[in-house]
């Protein structure tokens, strides 16, 4: 067996070392016997499993969008909330960003985001057509309007559901925005 056999029997790991612990996983270093080094991402809650599917299927098709972008590739079994992925050798980003001016984070950093922004989302990624927020708003304040006039509203009077409907448009503006993103609290290093 190798490491590329994604297992939990003990003859063809060495060592697995705990290094930190974030918000949402368990971070491992996963040693084989054949000296090859993962990491493994074990989920707290193992219930936001398929939001994990999901975020590595993008990031699969980012790195396959843009193959010089410097990312390990990541293993899983869609049946075990565990990911796996090349170790990647380096220092802690907290001792860098003190020793290293900010244009030379910056422009790395900048060109990244730049990559990732323009990366087209996979057609399965694509949300349906979803009611704008503004017409989701004017129908919902419609309903309590309509609750006030027949006499079942628990608050307001018509006019306070006049008033608020008239300012959806300050509200609610232009929708504009797709349900679909790509976010990690270290992209804002």
């Amino acid at each position: 067996m190798s490491s590329k056999e994604m297992t939990y029997l003990p003859e063809v790991i060495s060592g697995a070392h705990r290094l930190r612990q974030g918000g949402s996983h368990k971070v491992f270093k996963v040693v084989f016997v054949d000296s090859v080094q993962w990491a493994a991402r074990l989920c707290h809650d193992p219930s936001n499993w398929k939001y994990e599917l999901r975020a590595v299927k993008m990031f699969r098709h980012i790195k396959q969008s843009h193959p010089g972008i410097r990312a390990p590739s990541v293993f899983f079994k869609a049946e075990r909330p565990v990911l796996y992925s090349e170790w990647v050798t380096g220092k802690p980003l907290k001792g860098w960003n003190s020793q290293s001016p900010l244009n030379k984070r910056q422009t790395p950093l900048a060109e990244l985001l730049l990559q990732l922004w323009t990366t087209a989302v996979p057609p399965d990624f694509v949300p349906e057509q979803k009611p704008r927020y503004s017409t989701w708003l004017t129908k919902s304040l419609d309903r309590g309007l309509r609750r006030t006039l027949i006499g079942t509203a628990t608050w307001g009077d018509p006019i306070d559901y006049l008033i608020m409907r008239s300012m959806i448009p300050y509200y609610a503006g232009e929708d504009k925005y797709t349900d679909v993103g790509f976010v990690h609290e270290d992209l804002s290093v």
